[in-house]
């Protein structure tokens, strides 16, 4: 496989104007044929060299300045990969270093459907959940100092925000359980 060119922002993956073989492609001896392709064909198709320059995109974070402290704490959890995505050959696009920085790696074609790039986007929180984090873990450093608060006569709001299949609800299934099984033992 040639070497891949990687930039910061809209890496291109192009390899040397040849894109690799895609099977749903029309021969060139197929005159006058167009085939339409969607966004999550071409992505599967082009998903090992995405992940390639993914890989070799996530040892190289530099830590982006934190700012002024706040009342206000944001937190990030990416669940894991479903056996179904896995099974398809999709690629996971998180990636987390240790500074609670998370970067997503949006795996894109240019308008002529043959040239891929990534762009890489940062956001720092106040701590960061992979794949491998359990719920007694979220709980314990988002939540649980909430409901104590809350148990002093204080207040708190806590709200889920994501994409359909996320695993808000999963997530929100566990926090509630373990805030309640902390209130009436109190």
């Amino acid at each position: 496989m040639p070497s891949i060119p990687s930039r910061k922002h809209g890496a291109s993956l192009s390899h040397q104007g040849n894109p690799p073989p895609c099977t749903k492609r029309p021969r060139k001896d197929e005159v006058g044929t167009r085939t339409n392709f969607d966004k999550n064909t071409l992505r599967l198709e082009y998903s090992k060299v995405f992940d390639k320059v993914i890989s070799d995109h996530r040892p190289t974070f530099k830590p982006l300045n934190r700012g002024l402290p706040t009342r206000i704490k944001v937190y990030a959890r990416c669940r894991p990969q479903f056996d179904k995505e896995r099974n398809k050959g999709e690629i996971n696009v998180f990636s987390k270093n240790a500074n609670d920085e998370v970067a997503i790696h949006s795996c894109l074609f240019k308008a002529d459907l043959k040239t891929p790039f990534i762009t890489h986007h940062r956001w720092l929180f106040d701590d960061v959940f992979d794949k491998d984090a359990d719920n007694t873990r979220v709980y314990s450093e988002t939540l649980k100092g909430m409901v104590a608060h809350a148990g002093n006569n204080g207040t708190g709001c806590m709200f889920m925000f994501g994409q359909t299949g996320s695993g808000k609800t999963f997530t929100m299934d566990a926090l509630t359980q373990q805030a309640a099984e902390d209130i009436f033992r109190a």
